[in-house]
């Protein structure tokens, strides 16, 4: 779906644009869900900016049940990726 080329783009797009209502915010998180964690692993500073994001806009991402779902799956892939799992 994504390559690691394109990871700085999407995260950066994440943080402008995602879970402020322009974007289904549900399905982009599902596809980023999907990411292997060799993908995020490759770029750490991506990574913890991902978890950043997911952590600060938790109340948004509760108002999509669907985006609740795929976030608290991208968040533990993170978490896994920077503990070294």
């Amino acid at each position: 779906m994504y390559t690691s080329e394109l990871l700085p783009v999407l995260v950066r797009e994440l943080d402008k644009e995602v879970l402020v209502g322009f974007l289904d915010d549900a399905e982009l998180l599902k596809g980023v869900s999907k990411l292997s964690e060799a993908v995020w692993a490759k770029n750490l500073l991506l990574t913890q900016k991902m978890l950043n994001i997911l952590r600060r806009d938790k109340e948004l991402i509760a108002l999509e049940p669907r985006a609740v779902e795929y976030a608290a799956a991208l968040e533990r892939k993170l978490l896994a990726v920077l503990n070294g799992k």
